[in-house]
């Protein structure tokens, strides 16, 4: 008969590589295929690490080493054979954990510096306890719970050994709180107060001050005696803590003052008026401005008054200083429109070449009227009728009408509308007799001929006045002769003129009575 024996299966030739921290690298799961287990290990180097199926790694230098697997033979069949390679590499290094003593102060302690050996870069830190006070490899040790210590882990990964770990305690220790950090404003008129209680969180209440140029202070702030600037409160440390400060920046602030309240009067054509102009005092700038009465003109701090009738508006202006509080001011305003002339009209004298001028003057101030340009009467009351002092009716006319408030003076212009056959009016007849009543020999019109001659002869021919530029005024004829046989005033008659209007004209001719 024939009987079949299995034969012998030491499984596949093998290479592994094994960590350095490996204390059992199992050599029979490392072969390929379906080995016996039966079979004995060789160690060929002479490691003396092999126990059984497990290669303890920890044992031996870095390097490779070679194991022989043997099953038996089995029956007619040989034994069989095969080998595993195991390549001793060195794997990631945590390095070695630790307890580290942190000054409970510290916001940002960082772990790594904390570890021993040579650790890898690269890792991951955890927070084993989820104290919520780790960020990368840096701990918030002011933010730990009392106690401890707190177990912070670093983890490092490699292909061959995967992850190693190690682990380091923080145990916080008391630490000097001089609180933190604040800046304040006051007002250069309050009250003393300390300082300390705008250190920010729970500072200790054993430190010292000092003020800005790190002068000794009692921490009782002075407003108006103690500078502004930075405060600083110190509180010695315990090591491993530092000393620690904290710092209260103080700002002295002014108090508000928008000045006192004023007046303005400005014209209804003004586009922007600055209403501060208007404060009194010594008002700071920089506030804001209310339009009281909703004109609808204020902008920023001008007012518009081209839409607002005439009359008073109040804009209240208010000054606000940090740590002061705010103060207000009033400014009213009046707001005026110009002068109007109206009903213009022109009436002649004929008897006297002259004419007037006359017109009603209306809105403005009526009792600050002033006309300007020609002379004449104003009314009193209203309505306000301006009369023309006469006028020769050679002149022309240009009269300004304004008043106190000066809004936009009134402007009429013109010349005499009246016509004459004759250009000039001779009198028959004056009387210088000293009643101050036709004591001269005035020629109305005769103003309009400045090259004018006359001359005046008595009943015997003798010249008794003769002129050029005759003018009514400088020059004029007053029943007097400096050509007489007795020189002064002439006797009462009858006397005979040549008056010439201009050089080559045709000369008046006639007779003037003079009467004593």
């Amino acid at each position: 008969s024939i009987q079949n024996t299995i034969a012998p299966d030491a499984g596949d030739d093998a290479t592994v590589d094994a960590c350095a921290s490996d204390v059992c690298v199992d050599l029979f799961d490392a072969l390929g295929g379906t080995p016996d287990a039966v079979g004995s290990w060789t160690d060929l180097d002479g490691t003396g690490a092999l126990s059984g199926n497990c290669f303890n790694a920890t044992l031996v230098a870095l390097g490779t080493y070679n194991f022989r697997y043997v099953v038996p033979t089995a029956g007619i069949c040989d034994p069989d054979t095969n080998y595993v390679i195991v390549n001793v590499v060195n794997g990631a290094d945590p390095g070695i954990g630790d307890t580290v003593t942190v000054c409970g102060g510290d916001v940002a302690f960082d772990l790594f510096p904390t570890l021993g050996g040579d650790p890898d870069t690269g890792g991951l830190w955890a927070d084993v306890f989820g104290t919520g006070t780790l960020t990368g490899s840096s701990v918030d040790v002011s933010g730990l719970p009392p106690g401890g210590p707190y177990p912070f882990s670093y983890t490092v990964t490699s292909p061959a050994c995967g992850d190693v770990s190690t682990v380091v305690l923080v145990q916080p220790t008391p630490f000097p709180d001089p609180g933190g950090d604040s800046s304040i404003v006051v007002c250069i008129d309050d009250l003393t107060f300390p300082l300390a209680g705008f250190l920010a969180g729970t500072p200790q209440n054993n430190g010292l001050w000092s003020a800005p140029g790190g002068v000794a202070h009692n921490g009782n702030f002075v407003p108006g005696t103690d500078p502004a600037g930075a405060y600083t409160y110190y509180v010695s440390g315990n090591p491993p803590c530092t000393d620690s400060s904290a710092t209260v920046f103080v700002t002295v602030n002014l108090p508000a003052d928008a000045g006192t309240n004023g007046v303005l009067l400005t014209c209804d054509s003004t586009t922007a008026l600055d209403l501060f102009t208007g404060l009194n005092g010594a008002p700071q700038s920089g506030g804001a401005w209310d339009d009281v009465d909703n004109t609808g003109g204020l902008t920023g701090g001008f007012f518009n008054a081209t839409g607002s009738a005439p009359g008073e508006y109040d804009f209240n202006y208010t000054v606000t200083v940090e740590g002061c509080g705010s103060d207000n001011a009033l400014v009213k305003v009046t707001v005026v429109e110009g002068v109007d002339v109206l009903a213009v009209q022109v009436d002649c004298n004929a008897q006297y070449r002259t004419y007037t001028v006359s017109f009603t003057i209306e809105n403005g101030d009526p009792s600050s009227y002033v006309v300007s340009g020609i002379t004449g009467t104003l009314s009193s009351a209203a309505p306000y009728v301006f009369t023309s002092d006469p006028l020769f009716d050679s002149q022309s006319y240009s009269i300004t009408v304004n008043d106190q408030n000066g809004c936009g003076a009134a402007v009429i212009t013109g010349v005499s509308p009246c016509t004459y056959e004759d250009d000039v009016f001779v009198p028959e007849s004056f009387s210088p007799n000293g009643d101050d009543i036709n004591e001269q020999f005035i020629i109305p019109g005769i103003e309009g001929y400045p090259g004018n001659s006359i001359a005046i002869f008595n009943r015997w021919g003798n010249e008794v006045f003769q002129s050029s530029g005759y003018d009514n005024r400088t020059i004029v004829w007053d029943g007097t002769s400096d050509n007489a046989l007795i020189p002064g005033d002439l006797p009462a008659g009858t006397y005979y003129y040549i008056l010439e209007l201009s050089s080559g004209s045709e000369a008046i001719r006639g007779y003037v009575y003079l009467n004593r």
